[in-house]
């Protein structure tokens, strides 16, 4: 995950669909101090918990700030972070090296890694890699992120899917409405280059994420670029939370 320390914000408050200014964001710094100041007048921020203890994730939630712990089960990044299990190959574009998931000692790995999240005391478990079945469509891959959540519920947090569309299509179809409780999708309209996307793919990540709000999921949206109107009129007709980022890349 790339974070930004500076995001051009129009969402959604948690609790429902008037729009605020304070919002949605993804937040980060070289140290506990930063974030903490960054977080201030957020509703919701999705932070990297490694630099933060429990009394700095106390210290962002007494602001009325829910916070969201990310966490990557499928890839681990260019920080130094050593880990178990079979690597799959590097991928230069998101500077990730992809592990395969099926293997029970990254899975176990993962698991701890979010109890540690747990203990200090997020409040939602934001989590990114399901997109490894949109290029690894394996029956093996599904199956792993399916035991892998369903473990991870078991903590008793909201688990929110970073993309992730063609695994979370299939896995509402097979394993209900009550499968996560939510969605974050990167680039409905834009892309991470700051471009328009095509009208297919905008069609077709609008169906994707009408589909996830019909099954119960909230949704949530980064668009790349300044506010737009039509994208912010978008999201409120829909109550789909939003921000826009200015400046780089989020994750």
């Amino acid at each position: 995950m790339r974070y930004v320390s500076v995001v051009v914000l129009c969402a959604l408050l948690f609790s429902g669909c008037m729009t605020t200014d304070s919002g949605y964001a993804v937040v980060s710094g070289s140290n506990s101090h930063d974030i903490i100041t960054l977080a201030q007048g957020k509703s919701l921020v999705v932070v990297d918990p490694t630099l933060l203890t429990a009394e700095d994730i106390a210290e962002i939630q007494k602001r009325s700030t829910f916070v969201y712990g990310y966490l990557d089960i499928a890839s681990v990044h260019e920080n130094g972070e050593s880990y178990p299990g079979t690597p799959l190959g590097y991928d230069p574009d998101r500077q990730v090296m992809w592990l395969q998931v099926s293997d029970p000692s990254w899975q176990e790995y993962c698991l701890e890694r979010a109890k540690r999240l747990v203990a200090k005391g997020v409040d939602v478990l934001f989590i990114d890699g399901c997109d490894e079945y949109t290029f690894r469509r394996y029956e093996g891959v599904y199956q792993a992120f399916v035991q892998m959540l369903d473990t991870l519920k078991t903590l008793g947090k909201p688990i929110i899917i970073n993309n992730g569309d063609v695994f979370l299509t299939r896995a509402l179809s097979e394993q209900g409405s009550g499968f996560v409780n939510g969605v974050n999708q990167e680039g409905l309209f834009t892309t991470r280059m700051f471009a328009r996307r095509s009208e297919t793919d905008q069609a077709y990540l609008s169906e994707f994420l009408a589909l996830s709000k019909k099954h119960g999921l909230d949704v949530y949206v980064i668009e790349y670029g300044l506010p737009d109107r039509k994208i912010i009129s978008f999201a409120k007709e829909r109550g789909y939370h939003l921000t826009f980022v200015s400046d780089a890349t989020p994750f």
